[in-house]
C-alpha cells in the first residue's frame, strides 16, 4: 500500500495529572499485608471512579443516557474506518468478522447491568419518551470484545459473539424493547415486558420475595 494510506499508530504520553506523584525505588519497597493493600487499591479505584463518573444531561431524539461516561476506543474506530477506506479504494468488502455481536435472550428483565459495565459505551440503555419504551441498543462499532456484559448478566441472557458478524455493521441498532412502568412501592422507574402487568421493580420484587420465604418458613406449617 502507499504510505499516505496506510494505518498510522501514534503513542501519546500519559497526562499529568493521571501520572502519580512519585514513582518509588526498588530498594524502598516495604513489606505491606494483603488487606492494607487491598484497602489501599480500593481507595484508589473509588477515587478513580469518581473523577470518570458524571450525570450527563438528556440528548437529542428523546435517549436518556446512563449515568456514567464511558471511554470509547477511539483508536479501533479510527483504524475500523481507515481499514474501510483502504478496502473501499482497493474494492474490497471489508470483511464482517472484524466486528462483534451481541444477543439478548428472552430471560431479560432490563436490569441493565451489562450496560453499566460496558466501558466504551457499545451496549447501552435507551428510553424513549413518546413511546414510554426502553431497552438495551448495541453499537458494534465500539465493541472491543470484553465480555464484560456476558460475564455480569444476573440472568445469563447476554451472548457475546467475538468476530460473529456476517456483515459490516450499519450503526446502532435496539436489542430489547420494555415498557416504562413506575413501582407501586419505590415510584422507581423500571422495564417490564409489555402486556406483563409488573408493578414492582426489581428490588422490590426481591424484598416482597424475602418477606414471603420469610413468613412461610416460620408460619407455614401454623394454622390460622
Amino acid at each position: 500500500m502507499p504510505s499516505g494510506q496506510r494505518i498510522r499508530i501514534e503513542s501519546d504520553p500519559l497526562p499529568a495529572h493521571r501520572m502519580p506523584e512519585r514513582i518509588p525505588e526498588a530498594d524502598q519497597e516495604r513489606a505491606i499485608s494483603r488487606r492494607v493493600f487491598f484497602s489501599s487499591l480500593a481507595g484508589r479505584v473509588s477515587t478513580t471512579v469518581n473523577d470518570i463518573v458524571q450525570i450527563v444531561p438528556i440528548a437529542e431524539e428523546g435517549r436518556v443516557p446512563d449515568r456514567r461516561s464511558p471511554t470509547r476506543s477511539y483508536a479501533r474506530e479510527r483504524a475500523l474506518k481507515a481499514m474501510q477506506r483502504i478496502a473501499c479504494h482497493w474494492r474490497h468488502p471489508l470483511p464482517g468478522s472484524l466486528f462483534n455481536t451481541v444477543a439478548v435472550a428472552p430471560a431479560c428483565r432490563d436490569h441493565r447491568v451489562c450496560a453499566a459495565t460496558c466501558p466504551t459505551g457499545a451496549l447501552h440503555g435507551y428510553s424513549t419518551e413518546g413511546s414510554a419504551l426502553r431497552g438495551l441498543a448495541f453499537d458494534a462499532w465500539r465493541c472491543i470484545g470484553c465480555g464484560h456484559c456476558e460475564a455480569v448478566c444476573p440472568e445469563r441472557a447476554v451472548r457475546l459473539g467475538r468476530g460473529a458478524a456476517t456483515e459490516v455493521p450499519g450503526g446502532e441498532v435496539q436489542l430489547t424493547r420494555f415498557a416504562q412502568a413506575e413501582c407501586s412501592e419505590c415510584g422507581e422507574v423500571f422495564g417490564t415486558p409489555p402486556g406483563s402487568g409488573e408493578k414492582l421493580c426489581m428490588n422490590c420484587r426481591k424484598r416482597v420475595n424475602l418477606a414471603r420465604s420469610a413468613f412461610l418458613e416460620l408460619f407455614g406449617g401454623a394454622r390460622h
